[in-house]
């Protein structure tokens, strides 16, 4: 039972309703080679005749602010109420999409799409189909969890809404998306996008019903808590008898026409765990019709401009760029984002997405370290505070649902002890939510799960058929799919005693978040087989939303001032991981897979690098120190940038700057 799911206080016509949907539908019959399809980007700064508007309780206040490529229709609704907003003609088989172009993340409200809907001008009796976004899923008050959830819906007259399908998404206030829902016979997709990612879909969702077989089609904005408003803002409105999108499935169009976007890219999952430094990234742009794609594209990888091959090819409304070799270096975070224009300037799309090149034998091999955050110290029955010495061989139940041990140890059905190896906000372990450490209530699962409930994501999922983020070799060796701890509460922390070789050392996080949130990591000072222990904060993770949780990044480790934290241990040390952010409202937002230390050279200079003089600057990860000669080597990107050494005391200055080999060297 999702708890999700609960129904919370609704406007007196809804009462008993959970996660509200509206419906819709659009029914099409011909035989004639034509198609039956309305639209509307709402630029005329008013709302046509096209549409029936049926609001309850009372009529809602419409609005056409500037958004996106035009204007947008924002719908303020009175408290508690929902506003319905369809057009003729009946569909059967229906594609129906829109924007989602702005809300309150303070309300506890729905963006809706409606299909093969009946009734609607009686309100309580509407029937159809519904594909909704609910920012507040588990509502909006000050002790409600995050929560944000994509659904399909079956709506059997206002009083019951059933949800058919599912997905837990925590899209970002102030950024665009666009929901798409189709129907072809029984069979009902919803998919949402990023508007700035249009390649692959941020969920898809998926479900057969054969209850309503056609109606209208259109929109709906609800207050799902009978105490609050609702305030909406949505854009690019259309309705047809198919899927315009098909033939470059799992991308979608544009929705102003003629913007050029990228279709396709590798790699082509927005969060990626490593890209080879010996491929190339190419993308394949096109603005479908007769715009020309403006040039240069810009591609930029953690803030730095990269060089695309072809430069500034004969004017084309399609191309593919890729970029040259051994532009990545190895064992590398990367942010990147592509820039496009037509050829007039007027219409730009972006594309942002992330992935690293740290391989799976650079990460096992040591002086590099992984420890797996649910390999936290334990008790043997005697003793508290206790450990393994690398290589600590993978452990827990492989695939088959046999025992796994490999070589012998490992921590699966250990126990720790609450306030000396963890400290928990549960007295026992939680149903569900205790595959590893099944004695503790250290909540611990075997690969995702829990984020999509669909007919392809059946409730009672189990391993191995649950996804993992990207299975390292020794768990593909023992067919095990990977473990991670789940659940986490801010207040609660894990301690980890290891052996590590006597050098300086950046750490990263491999988290997936459902919402920004931070961590801390600590070394663990006084006895650590008691509760006689200190902290000593070492630097924090700062954790960004990866929508869902099962998207996967590696955060690095910072100091208070931003930059990245280096840490130097050395021999028997101990090492907490504190669980931050604001209670209730981040419960259960992680899946936290390991930690990963990676030495370094120098503990206190960084190469920072900005494209304006006044900044912002960021550390540039393409840059080798050499600090016997006192050198910092950085590849030429052909673009203009400014540099700063960042350096614990002494301070340290740029004496000399050359062109040496195709790289500018800098020395102090």
């Amino acid at each position: 039972m999702r708890t999700s799911r609960t129904p919370r206080t609704v406007s007196p016509v809804l009462a008993g309703i959970g996660p509200l949907a509206a419906a819709a539908s659009l029914a099409l019959f011909s035989t004639a080679p034509f198609l039956i399809a309305q639209s509307d980007n709402f630029d005329s700064g008013s709302l046509s005749s096209a549409w029936t508007v049926v609001p309850y309780p009372g009529a809602p206040t419409l609005t056409f602010p500037d958004a996106l490529n035009g204007k947008a229709v924002r719908v303020q609704a009175v408290t508690g109420g929902l506003c319905f907003f369809y057009q003729n003609p009946v569909y059967t088989n229906f594609y129906v999409a829109m924007d989602m172009v702005a809300w309150d993340n303070t309300l506890d409200q729905a963006g809706v799409l409606i299909a093969r809907a009946q009734n609607i001008d009686t309100i309580v009796n509407t029937t159809g189909y519904i594909c909704n976004f609910d920012p507040n899923q588990n509502g909006s008050g000050a002790t409600d969890r995050l929560g944000g959830e994509f659904q399909i819906n079956r709506v059997d007259g206002l009083q019951s809404i059933n949800t058919i399908a599912a997905a837990e998404v925590r899209i970002e206030p102030g950024r665009p998306y666009r929901l798409v829902f189709t129907g072809v016979g029984k069979h009902f997709t919803g998919r949402l996008y990023d508007y700035f990612d249009l390649t692959q879909p941020i969920a898809t969702i998926e479900v057969e019903d054969d209850t309503y077989t056609n109606g209208n089609s259109g929109f709906v904005s609800y207050a799902r808590d009978s105490s609050q408003p609702t305030d909406m803002t949505f854009d690019n409105y259309v309705a047809r008898d198919s899927d315009p999108d098909a033939d470059i499935a799992p991308a979608i169009r544009f929705p102003v026409a003629g913007t050029p976007e990228v279709v396709s890219r590798t790699p082509a999952a927005r969060f990626t765990n490593f890209v080879s430094p010996d491929s190339d990234l190419t993308f394949t742009v096109n603005t479908f019709g007769t715009n020309l794609i403006g040039f240069p594209a810009r591609l930029y990888l953690n803030g730095t401009e990269a060089f695309l091959l072809p430069n500034d090819p004969a004017p084309v409304t399609n191309v593919t760029f890729n970029t040259m070799l051994r532009t990545l270096q190895p064992n590398t975070l990367y942010s990147a984002r592509l820039e496009l224009q037509d050829a007039a300037g007027m219409l730009k799309s972006t594309n942002t997405f992330w992935f690293d090149t740290f391989s799976d034998s650079f990460i096992s091999t040591p002086p590099a370290k992984t420890i797996e955050i649910e390999d936290y110290n334990y008790w043997d029955g005697f003793n508290d505070g206790l450990f393994q010495l690398d290589p600590i061989p993978v452990s827990g139940l492989d695939a088959t649902g046999s025992g796994v041990v490999t070589g012998g140890g490992g921590y699966y059905a250990l126990q720790g002890t609450e306030g000396i190896d963890f400290h928990d906000t549960r007295t026992g372990p939680e149903s569900g939510w205790d595959e590893y450490r099944y004695s503790d209530p250290v909540g611990t699962i075997q690969g995702g799960k829990d984020e999509i409930q669909d007919m392809n994501h059946p409730s009672d999922e189990a391993p191995p058929s649950r996804p993992n983020d990207h299975q390292r070799q020794k768990y593909v060796q023992a067919n095990l799919p990977e473990y991670e701890v789940a659940h986490t509460d801010p207040g609660e922390w894990l301690d980890y005693t290891r052996v590590f070789a006597p050098t300086n050392y950046n750490v990263f996080l491999r988290v997936a978040s459902f919402s920004a949130t931070e961590a801390e990591l600590d070394l663990v000072g006084g006895d650590t087989s008691t509760s006689n222990q200190t902290a000593t904060a070492l630097g924090r993770f700062e954790i960004p939303n990866d929508l869902m949780r099962i998207n996967y990044r590696y955060v690095p480790l910072t100091a208070t001032n931003g930059m990245p934290a280096t840490v130097a241990l050395g021999g028997t040390n101990t090492v907490r991981l504190s669980i931050l952010g604001t209670p209730s409202k981040d419960s259960q937002v992680t899946y936290l897979n390991y930690l990963l230390f990676v030495p370094v050279a120098s503990a206190s200079l960084t190469l920072m690098s900005s494209s304006t003089l006044s900044g912002p600057y960021s550390a540039d990860t393409t840059a080798t120190i050499d600090s016997t000669a006192k050198t910092v080597t950085v590849p030429l990107s052909g673009a203009t940038r400014f540099y700063r050494l960042q350096s614990a005391p002494p301070a340290l200055t740029i004496t000399s700057v050359k062109i040496a080999g195709g790289n500018l060297v800098l020395t102090y």
